[in-house]
């Protein structure tokens, strides 16, 4: 292989196997060009990948007679790997229909070797860098996210692609991280899409700030972004950095243009491309940083996952229960329980919860302990909360709304209904359209809600709260949240959660901590309400130490309506 060096701009790698005509080729070019071309030379078109793999070139000149070429395919090979290089094909024979193909190949100009002269050959390579210019130009317009300006889609498919078979090739590691982010709808639905867009522009600049010169980011589409880039070592070592700086550019606070703080969080599932003995295809590599980026969101987000096959079976049982939830709730296989709460002083029914129930295709009753994580990892939690909402004031109405004295209904709230803007105006909607007084409603949300964005969550409670709508605390001593909040929040009911009752006769520890809470929430103004109770004695026990309402099988099991109707006129008291 020769280099030779006339400091010019134009870089030329000459692929030639004859080198009476390589000589003839530099010397023409000389002479026409004086400084204006770089020229290379090499015999085989293994040696003109190897370079073209370490050498930026402008122009390729191409002998499709090579001992190692395959004629045509070797100009379609070259294009689609360098297609930032111009090339031009060089042939000893006069044939217009392979220098068609060869145009259609790729390649920006076609000549005959013996009636090619210097001043030719040298307008040639200028008309091929022009032409391979305004073609990048357009290619690059087309490969473009026209709002962020980095590569879309198209762009990231193809460079995904020739990253694989480099790293194959040279028995080296890529890194992929996906990206998406958690409360970029409610950006568009509250501030509106220019708000959006501006929001993804920042991100698109964070992201950029985040990489290496040599790595890919790409905008694959809404809020989904994509980094491509080389791991020299294959134990994650430069993958986790890399997730962390991301994530860690993604924490800092967003705000509108008005200067309005954004919720926002990022997830982020990162893979590694083995290129020694890694040959899976693309699309399973993809598939796998969206598998481990969904994985981070199930996690509770603002995190990354590093793809293991070990949850891999998961992410297909995932996908599966995904597509039943949907066509459950296509189908109405979705029905209600409702389960009675008794009141301690007078043994009567003062309010039921109201339990979502689903039996799938096969008749088999699906545990909500099972589905509901489901229904909240993909956001459908919104969708079918509303459904439940809807349903169960119109029933209860129905059911009950003739009689004296309606039992409170008791329905639980998912964080991500209440983070949801729509969320006040559909509780409005379902009270005015099922005719349900607001009083008669108790929405309850787990105390585990307090530990995040504790300002959303604390407006959208006091909103119901001036709507009339009671507010209670599951699942109490099981969370995190401070006394400070405890004593904030507009919430009226404690639920102490059934793991402190399922010992309670046994256990001194157990009653002195259930004794303890119920004085802490007497002693905040709120009543108690104790779950899980299975027992005469443990209801007695409760009763004792002052629980205000109680709720567990010894009373009743979850039933319809039908069913509830029934119990309504029995006294429950404790004996």
């Amino acid at each position: 292989m020769e280099t030779y060096s006339n400091s010019s701009s134009i870089r030329v790698l000459h692929v030639e196997d004859n080198l009476a005509y390589a000589r003839l080729v530099k010397e023409s070019i000389k002479d026409f060009s004086t400084s204006r071309i770089l020229l290379w030379h090499c015999t085989k078109l293994a040696d003109a990948y190897t370079l073209l793999e370490k050498e930026r070139m402008d122009v390729v000149l191409l002998d499709l007679s090579l001992p190692d070429s395959l004629g045509l395919s070797s100009v379609e090979t070259l294009h689609n790997r360098f297609p930032e290089v111009a090339l031009i094909v060089l042939t000893g024979t006069r044939h217009e229909e392979l220098g068609i193909q060869a145009l259609q190949l790729g390649a920006q100009d076609y000549l005959v070797k013996d009636n090619c002269g210097g001043d030719m050959l040298v307008k040639s390579i200028f008309y091929a860098c022009e032409r391979q210019r305004i073609d990048t130009k357009i290619r690059d317009q087309a490969l473009t996210d026209g709002l962020t300006g980095l590569p879309n889609r198209a762009h990231f498919m193809g460079y995904l692609k020739n990253a694989l078979s480099r790293a194959s090739r040279l028995h080296s590691n890529i890194t992929l991280l996906y990206l998406d982010f958690d409360g970029f709808k409610q950006i568009n639905d509250t501030f509106g899409h220019l708000e959006g867009d501006t929001f993804l522009i920042e991100a698109a600049n964070r992201i950029k700030s985040c990489i290496r010169q040599s790595d890919f980011c790409a905008r694959l589409g809404g809020d989904e972004f994509a980094i491509v880039a080389d791991a020299s070592e294959f134990d994650f070592e430069f993958s986790i950095p890399l997730a962390d700086k991301v994530l860690a550019a993604m924490r800092e606070t967003f705000y509108t243009r008005g200067g309005i703080e954004l919720a926002v969080s990022c997830s982020v599932g990162c893979a590694i491309y083995q290129g020694r003995n890694n040959h899976i295809g693309i699309d399973r590599f993809i598939q796998s940083a969206d598998e481990a980026m969904y994985r981070a969101k199930y996690d509770g987000g603002d995190c990354y996952c590093l793809y293991d096959e070990h949850f891999a079976k998961e992410s297909l049982r995932s996908s599966k229960m995904l597509i039943q939830l949907r066509s459950a709730l296509k189908k109405t296989q979705f029905h209600l329980e409702f389960q009675p709460i008794i009141n301690t002083q007078t043994g009567v029914i003062s309010a039921v919860e109201t339990l979502l129930r689903w039996t799938d295709n096969e008749g088999n009753i699906v545990p909500p302990t099972e589905f509901i994580p489901y229904l909240e990892k993909n956001q459908m939690i919104r969708t079918v909360g509303e459904w439940v909402l809807k349903e169960a004031c119109t029933q209860f109405k129905a059911q009950f709304g003739n009689l004296k004295r309606i039992p409170q209904l008791t329905i639980n709230v998912s964080p991500l209904q209440l983070k949801d803007p729509t969320f006040i105006r559909c509780v409005a909607d379902c009270l005015e359209d099922a005719g349900f007084d607001s009083s008669w409603l108790v929405l309850e949300i787990t105390e585990n809600v307090l530990l995040n964005d504790i300002d959303q969550m604390m407006s959208a409670l006091n909103e119901l709260v001036d709507m009339g709508v009671l507010i209670a605390i599951d699942d109490f001593g099981t969370g995190y949240s401070s006394m400070k909040y405890l004593m904030d929040i507009p919430a009226e009911i404690l639920k102490i959660d059934r793991t402190f009752v399922e010992d309670l006769s046994s256990s001194k520890s157990h009653q002195l901590i259930t004794k303890g809470m119920i004085r802490l929430a007497h002693a905040l103004g709120k009543s108690v309400v104790v779950e899980g109770v299975e027992t005469k004695d443990v209801a007695r026990a409760l009763t004792l130490m002052g629980a205000d309402f109680l709720q567990g099988f010894y009373f009743s099991h979850p039933v319809s309506l039908d069913g509830l109707k029934d119990t309504l006129t029995i006294n429950h008291a404790v004996g």
